[in-house]
């Protein structure tokens, strides 16, 4: 049956979706379930007198239930469709003066960005049942909301009617939908190409790229993507079938010859230079962030960056002391006053700073600056006084193959100081610490401690990171 996972999926490559018919869709984070499921109950609510369509084990099960629902109410939410071997879930569909609307709910800040190309699959199915939206109608976030007080859901959303655009839609969603059952039976040979990996990698990425060499030329850094391939489709798949006289920049020549020799490349004066700049007393900060597309707190707007944690190591270069101090805000309350507090009762005035591509921590310290009033000189100081601890491996004064390329600390780490690594951490990135925290809002008190603890042990891992990343340069450099 073509539902709308299958459906997106399909419509991106028909390789992966005759795949995740056979053999099942691989586990992913259900984080964008959670948050479109908390938009819909939300947008819900805009609209008394609905009746939820109950979900159950199987679809056709549920179409059934829907299709008696919707005989005694007026409204419905989350109701199944199904025509054809084609299944849909619509958001709300509601009956006024014997004509029927559909409504859509969208996380999107654009009614660009909310017209999804699954609205025309679901209204495709709902006019074939007899259920024809005379009006198509999508609600989604004002991204110019500022939220005051209590949450104002009728000034949050945004509704724009795009009837027009789905019927102009409707004739070509007839041959797609064909095309697609076609290739849920049908195996396919499909070559790879960068539909792979936007906008976020397919679900069976290493079903086709894991014969790739490790130093293949998609790890050749700042080489346009569609160059990459380009490269690929002539059969040049590794650094040493580039022809000599490719284009090349000096960086990228530096990446292939290092792979070649095996050498690590180390401009020691440019690294003493930047370690010149460097006091002997250091703080190491590391925030991490989430981006709730509800505001949950006074002043802000939908998707702004609100930092709910910090690590930060205090070392003494001189007689390699070392501090470790750390602070996660509880779900629900504001970590933003929490955390301008806290910085500035621990970080002593005109001392400095060092991040891992500072840009963002600057930018978190300019916001709460500017959300904190109290603390604002404090925070400020902080921002101008931070050092980019990237910077010599952006600028490639250090760089070895083991990076792949990369600059970034997940890159660096473990070609540099190899006992310390991200791997069988329960949280070992910045998107599954996002993820981790929104879990703890809804976990029950024993799982949100376990979560907490993950959140703290990564985040720990990043400035203790920095600082032995910091400890090796200066060897080096002796």
């Amino acid at each position: 049956m073509l539902t709308s996972s299958l459906f997106y999926l399909g419509l991106r490559c028909p390789k992966a979706l005759n795949l995740a018919v056979r053999e099942g869709f691989p586990p992913t984070p259900n984080n964008r379930s959670r948050l479109k499921n908390r938009l819909r109950q939300l947008g819900f609510s805009l609209f008394p007198g609905g009746a939820f369509a109950p979900r159950l084990a199987g679809k056709t099960e549920s179409a059934e239930k829907t299709r008696e629902l919707i005989k005694q109410h007026p409204m419905v939410f989350q109701g199944t469709f199904i025509h054809d071997e084609t299944a849909v879930t619509v958001d709300i569909l509601r009956k006024e003066g014997g004509e029927w609307e559909m409504i859509e709910i969208s996380p999107a800040t654009s009614a660009q960005k909310a017209f999804a190309p699954d609205t025309v699959l679901k209204y495709s199915v709902l006019t074939k049942l007899g259920y024809a939206p005379l009006k198509v109608t999508l609600l989604y976030l004002d991204k110019e909301y500022i939220r005051e007080g209590a949450l104002d859901l009728s000034e949050l959303f945004l509704a724009d009617e795009i009837t027009a655009q789905v019927k102009k839609r409707h004739g070509g969603m007839v041959r797609t939908i064909k095309r697609l059952k076609n290739a849920m039976v049908v195996r396919q040979e499909v070559k790879v190409g960068t539909f792979c990996l936007r906008p976020t990698p397919c679900p069976f990425y290493h079903r086709c790229w894991d014969a790739l060499p490790e130093h293949s030329v998609f790890a050749l850094s700042k080489l346009h993507l569609a160059e990459k391939f380009d490269l690929f489709h002539q059969g040049i798949t590794t650094f040493d079938q580039i022809p000599e006289a490719y284009n090349l920049s000096a960086g990228q020549k530096l990446q292939i010859r290092t792979h070649r020799e095996g050498e690590p490349h180390i401009n020691r004066q440019a690294v003493r230079e930047f370690l010149g700049h460097l006091r002997q007393e250091l703080w190491f900060l590391d925030f991490e962030s989430f981006q709730p597309a509800v505001p949950l707190f006074e002043g802000t707007h939908p998707y702004e960056t609100i930092p709910f944690q910090f690590s930060l190591h205090r070392y003494r270069t001189d007689t390699g002391e070392l501090e470790h101090f750390e602070f996660i805000a509880e779900t629900g309350e504001d970590p933003r006053p929490l955390i301008a507090e806290r910085l500035h009762a621990l970080i002593p005035a005109n001392a400095q700073l060092v991040a891992y591509n500072k840009q963002f921590e600057r930018m978190i310290l300019e916001r709460l600056a500017q959300s904190v009033p109290e603390h604002a000189d404090a925070l400020r100081q902080m921002a101008e006084n931070l050092v980019d601890l990237m910077e010599p491996f952006q600028k490639r004064h250090y760089y070895t193959k083991e990076m792949k390329g990369k600059h970034s600390i997940k890159a660096v780490l473990p070609a540099l100081v190899p006992e310390l690594d991200y791997e069988n951490m329960e949280v070992g990135n910045g998107e599954m610490a996002i993820d981790a925290y929104e879990m703890m809002f809804d976990a029950e008190p024993e799982e949100k401690q376990r979560l907490k603890n993950a959140l703290l042990e990564y985040c720990q891992l990043d400035t203790l990171a920095m600082v032995r990343i910091y400890e090796k340069l200066r060897e080096e450099a002796a």
